[in-house]
């Protein structure tokens, strides 16, 4: 159906009041947008990634006209081929400079040495390759392999360099809490992942998020507890402003969406970590302690968030498309908000020592019933705190409606649950009729919302023969 032909129908169910005023007027708004399905770039003859940049409200709508999906699934074949020869060399060095080691067994930590020298040269060698520039399918080709490479030798070069010739034992810090170690470590993953961005390197951007957990964990290793919470959350900092970057520059391509992807599935697990090093720096608290109040400033965080950016931002999009830069956030949701709610309630009814409630027919556990409320106030918060069914439509298109939904289905979950803690045997009383009603009073809207389109669509096409009568 034309966009036009939809909003002429959209405009007859407003004026026979089955539709308000409002909601017509913002869908026959954004139909007349007409946005451009997503993106992922182009390769315009296989142009040189390190082109001159046009300014963005362009550049989008260039790639938007002359993306080819054959292109990108060349420049995924390319990559993949890359990393496989990439990977090869790596090995090839690492085996070299132990079969060399084998002639200097007398050279104290003679592995290491060996380990840090070549793969530190291997990492120079190809930092130096990038003033080399191509063209075409070579260009592409030999970023992949490149970035591979630097990241890999000089991550393994300055690790094999701190436990070797560094001296660093497995029960002392190197450099003030371990940052000897870590904060380098850092500095190279920030700077793989946008050297991978501005060469359009894409198989490699996908991967660079790994880059970031070395420095987490040694940050984690630090001697004093602290020192290691604080550490590790100036690495999760840094992974937070690397999403935030996406979000808000207007030059990132669609296709670097699935990096930031990657990175809020690294925050998320790192912020699962920093529960157990929160409570260990601040012992002062208490483990119940220290728990709520981790999982409640996230709680908080949350919801001040969802409150003050749609107000002072409105959403974003990738220049050119009509993909919501919201979107590789979802994972972040999936992996920590989806259990963090649960967590707080276990962590509440440790606390003040209440686990369990009886009630009626039994007890349960009250986390449950904790867990159960919060999903469901954060759910109600990305519907704009609206209770009306219209309102709270699960959307695949929208990243606040669909987390919405995410949230309601999590609340059910702990509902159900619930339920069978309170009730045990007697749960399938509750759970039978209450299923069959559900697929009863469903098939019957159905059938009657099935009914009403048809009548709506003859009366629509009746009355536009008489319009042209």
């Amino acid at each position: 159906m034309e966009s036009s032909d939809f909003v002429d129908r959209l405009e007859f169910h407003r004026d026979a009041g089955r539709l308000d005023t409002q909601s017509f007027e913002s869908i026959k708004t954004f139909e007349e947008q007409q946005p451009i399905s997503q993106v992922f770039g182009n390769i315009s003859g296989v142009e040189s990634s390190q082109a001159p940049v046009a300014e963005a409200s362009t550049v989008g709508h260039e790639e938007a006209s002359n993306f080819n999906l054959a292109d990108h699934a060349m420049r995924i074949a390319l990559g993949t081929g890359a990393a496989t020869g990439a990977t090869m060399i790596l090995f090839g060095v690492g085996f070299l400079s132990l079969l060399i080691s084998d002639n200097f067994e007398s050279i104290h930590d003679a592995e290491e040495w060996l380990m840090s020298i070549g793969f530190g040269l291997l990492a120079i060698a190809s930092w130096v390759s990038f003033r080399r520039r191509y063209t075409g399918k070579a260009e592409i080709f030999l970023n992949e392999a490149r970035i591979i490479i630097f990241s890999v030798s000089a991550l393994i070069a300055w690790v094999m360099f701190v436990e070797g010739p560094g001296g660093r034992d497995w029960d002392r810090d190197f450099g003030p809490f371990n940052s000897g170690l870590w904060l380098p470590l850092l500095a190279l993953a920030i700077y793989s992942a946008q050297k991978a961005r501005e060469l359009d390197a894409r198989v490699t951007y996908t991967a660079t998020w790994i880059l970031g957990a070395f420095p987490f964990f040694y940050a984690l290793g630090a001697q004093d507890d602290t020192a290691a919470f604080l550490s590790a959350a100036l690495v999760l900092g840094a992974l937070l402003r690397e999403l935030f970057m996406e979000w808000d520059d207007v030059n990132r391509k669609p296709s670097m969406a699935v990096q930031a992807t990657f990175n809020a599935f690294a925050a998320a697990v790192c912020a699962w970590f920093l529960v157990e090093s929160f409570d260990e720096a601040f012992t002062f608290f208490g483990e119940e302690t220290a728990w709520l109040i981790y999982f409640s400033f996230h709680l908080a965080a949350w919801m001040i968030l969802m409150e003050v950016i749609p107000r002072q931002f409105g959403s974003k999009t990738y220049s050119g498309t009509s993909t919501n830069k919201a979107w590789p956030g979802i994972m972040a949701v999936m992996v920590f908000y989806t259990g963090m709610p649960l967590a707080l309630g276990f962590s509440i009814t440790d606390f003040f020592d209440i686990h369990s409630v009886d009630f009626l027919f039994g007890d349960f556990e009250l986390a449950w019933l904790i867990a159960f409320i919060i999903h469901g106030v954060m759910g109600l918060q990305m519907f704009g705190w609206k209770f009306d069914a219209m309102s709270m439509k699960t959307s695949l298109t929208e990243p606040s409606s669909f987390t919405g939904g995410v949230f309601f289905v999590m609340s059910f979950v702990w509902f159900l649950i619930l339920i069978s803690d309170w009730l045990e045997d007697n749960a399938v009383f509750v759970f039978l009729p209450l299923g069959i009603f559900i697929l009863v009073m469903g098939t019957k809207k159905l059938i009657e919302a099935g009914e009403s389109d048809e009548i709506s669509k003859a009366e629509h096409q009746t009355n536009m023969i008489l319009e042209e009568a």
